[in-house]
């Protein structure tokens, strides 16, 4: 039974091997504006490290060139990783625009080692991305 005042536990073991890492904050990322993006804003991040996975929660806002065309908007890593595939980094998400849902894919952008968005624009006006993506640090 833990004491109030007593000391904080460096690792966790649930009988599989112990966490002995564990991390979770807000963060800002830098967006890269790839394909059919006129302009792309950061609005809100979090990221939940345990050990060499990471889970990230991310919200941007995405204002694309052109309506209908495949739109793509990279996002620096909370914590950098070695990725070699697309696979390396796998997550969704969504955008509702008017009466239409957007959905929005997550994968890994193995060049510079980023975060990569893929969705189709819905209109050129402002989209609001909200993406939840994993990946493990390499």
């Amino acid at each position: 039974t833990p004491a109030l005042g007593a000391a904080l536990a460096t690792s966790i073991d649930f009988g599989n091997g112990a966490v002995t890492d564990l991390f979770g904050a807000a963060f800002t990322p830098t967006l890269t504006n790839g394909t059919n993006v006129a302009s792309s804003s950061h609005l809100r991040a979090v990221a939940i490290r345990v050990n060499d996975v990471v889970a990230v929660g991310h919200a941007i806002s995405v204002t694309p060139n052109a309506n209908g065309l495949n739109t793509v908007v990279d996002s620096t890593l909370p914590y950098a990783s070695a990725m070699t595939n697309a696979a390396d980094l796998i997550g969704a998400g969504g955008c509702f625009i008017s009466t239409s849902f957007v959905g929005i894919r997550a994968v890994g952008e193995t060049t510079g080692d980023l975060a990569r968005f893929n969705f189709t624009s819905n209109g050129t006006g402002a989209h609001t991305l909200f993406i939840i993506y994993l990946y493990r640090i390499l």
